[in-house]
């Protein structure tokens, strides 16, 4: 449903179906009554109101039956491409579109489900999964269980008042093969949904405006567009505000349609796709400057991860990029213009970046500006200038860059030294992120003298006492999203002290370590929030022990 383009006027001023994205079907005889219109008498401005349209366009035949959905300018999906894609049906006929957030729940735009006078659409409503071909057999069609509606969606306003966000939950499970959408994050949003990145939206409305839709799931790739763009005058003059998102060309020829509403807008990053946005509203179809308007989904997040049940936790993309002039946080796509003085034995910026387990192709650059900027890389500790204490340095004059194919995973640190001094020097870092996050390969090698953990790995171990060297090491390798990363050191005899330290290997007898209980008897070192990456594990006789058990364990999402 998309308040796009509107057909001809019924001259009694039947409400038009004007940018709605997708309500298709309405010439079903079945649905007479469907807005309550049958002796409407509003006016066309009164219309417009009703439905929110920023201004009043070429009012629609509401029971004409070419208001059914498509993409304009697109073409086929390919089997298998949009597995999160499904149709909301209406009385068994091709209504709106959605997506599969999980096996559960469902998001697509919360008109589709009300009539243009405002009040509760009572039709029957299914939802279709794992379909491309509408005339086939694919997929199974599911009752709903549970509509949830942004609580601050206006009805009677319409989609013009933004918040056209809505939330399905299936009756019964969807198959779990269908692979869902994910929901985005700033740094994923930085990286798939700014101005001019191309996303792709799909559906099956209508292909042309007034046109028919197809029986084959379609698609199309549009420019994201900002919203002081959308705002212009020639295209919608003020009426698009924060949580909606625009999309499409200026010359126009290829947008969603009647039919699409409620579909996803997505991006791909890291390997998966990310609900950049909810198909909405727009004037007309594929027109020039009128650019086809969507949910924002990034400004939904909280609300939707709320009803659903669901913890984003720190997986992939959950970065918070905080900046100033003397460094900071980056995130995966980070870009920094940064200016310092000739110093050759400091630094004048520092920053830090987590890279999660399975990212590769991790790159540090500077580049442009001004002067001679050095570049130092570190994983797991900070570099240090006029030593060797650093992974990467490539002390050249003009652009640096620092890549790493296989990164370690956890924190790496960047420093910045003004060899002599520069200005508007281009700090970018970058990795390919992992296709999610969740339990890695992992292959125990355990002997009397330590080795290597996996989750819920024991070992029994015994030592001699030795106050000042580890009697056993280990490491376990922690993925990014892994929760309550525990040690525990428990039963046998004797007194073995443990300690546990994050990106490197910790030392005896002072405070390098991040956990030490330092008790006699059982012990135990805990994380609810692990950093990502390597983890290693000492053990220190205090006094002789024998058949102590070492376990280690996490959880995954």
């Amino acid at each position: 449903m998309y308040i796009k383009n509107m057909k001809k006027i019924l001259l009694s001023c039947f409400i038009s179906t004007v940018a709605f994205h997708g309500i298709a079907g309405a010439n079903d005889n079945n649905d007479e009554n469907f807005y309550g219109m049958q002796s409407a008498t509003l006016t066309l401005d009164q219309s417009m109101k009703t439905l929110g349209v920023p201004r009043p366009v070429e009012p629609v035949d509401l029971y004409d039956d070419k208001i059914s959905p498509k993409i304009v300018g697109g073409v086929e999906s390919q089997i298998g491409a949009r597995p999160y894609q499904v149709q909301i049906r209406r009385n068994g006929r091709h209504w709106c579109g959605g997506a599969l957030l999980n096996t559960e729940w469902v998001l697509t735009a919360s008109h589709c489900f009300f009539t243009l006078s405002g009040s509760p659409d009572n039709a029957n409503f299914t939802v279709r999964v794992g379909v491309r071909t509408l005339s086939s057999n694919e997929g199974q069609v599911i009752n709903i269980a549970q509509t949830i509606h942004h609580p601050n969606y206006n009805p009677v306003q319409g989609t013009g008042s933004g918040n056209d966000i809505t939330l399905l939950r299936l009756a019964t499970e969807a198959p779990a093969s269908l692979t869902p959408l994910r929901l985005p994050t700033q740094q994923v949003m930085n990286s798939i949904g700014s101005p001019g990145n191309v996303v792709t939206v799909s559906g099956w409305g209508d292909l042309t405006q007034g046109g028919s839709g197809p029986d084959v799931l379609n698609e199309v790739d549009v420019p994201v567009v900002s919203n002081a763009t959308c705002n212009q005058p020639a295209s919608y003059n003020g009426q698009i505000i924060n949580s909606m998102l625009c999309a499409g060309l200026a010359q126009g020829g290829q947008d969603s349609c009647q039919g699409d509403s409620g579909g996803p807008l997505v991006g791909n990053f890291g390997g998966d796709y990310y609900s950049v946005g909810v198909v909405s509203w727009g004037h007309g179809c594929a027109q020039p400057n009128k650019y086809g308007v969507y949910t924002r989904t990034l400004s939904f997040v909280d609300w939707v991860n709320n009803q659903i049940g669901e913890d984003p936790g720190p997986g992939p993309g959950n970065c918070v990029e905080n900046l100033n002039a003397n460094g900071g946080t980056l995130c995966n796509g980070s870009n920094h213009t940064i200016s310092g003085s000739q110093n050759r034995t400091s630094f004048q910026q520092t920053y830090t970046i987590e890279v999660p387990a399975g990212a590769t192709n991790l790159s540090f650059t500077l580049t442009g500006g001004t002067g001679d900027a050095d570049l130092y890389v570190r994983q797991g500790q900070a570099p240090l200038v006029d030593s060797s204490s650093w992974d990467c340095r490539p002390f050249t004059s003009g652009n640096e860059s620092c890549p790493t194919a296989n990164p370690t995973a956890g924190t790496w640190h960047v420093g910045i030294v003004g060899y002599s001094a520069y200005s508007n020097v281009k700090l970018s870092v970058s990795y390919t992120a992992p296709t999610g996050p969740g339990p890695i390969t992992c292959t125990e090698n355990l002997n009397s003298n330590g080795g290597v953990l996996c989750d819920n790995s024991t070992h029994s171990a015994s030592g001699s006492q030795n106050r000042s060297s580890f009697q056993q090491t280990y490491t376990i390798e922690v993925p990014a999203g892994a929760t309550n990363l525990s040690f525990t050191l428990t039963g046998g005899s004797g007194d073995a002290d443990l300690y546990v330290r994050q990106g490197q290997a910790p030392l005896v007898d002072n405070s390098s370590w991040n956990c030490r209980p330092f008790k006699s008897g059982n012990e135990t070192c805990t994380e609810a929030n692990p950093t990502a990456g390597t983890w290693h594990v000492g053990l220190v006789g205090y006094t002789a022990y024998s058949n102590v058990t070492l376990k280690a364990s996490y959880d995954t999402q």
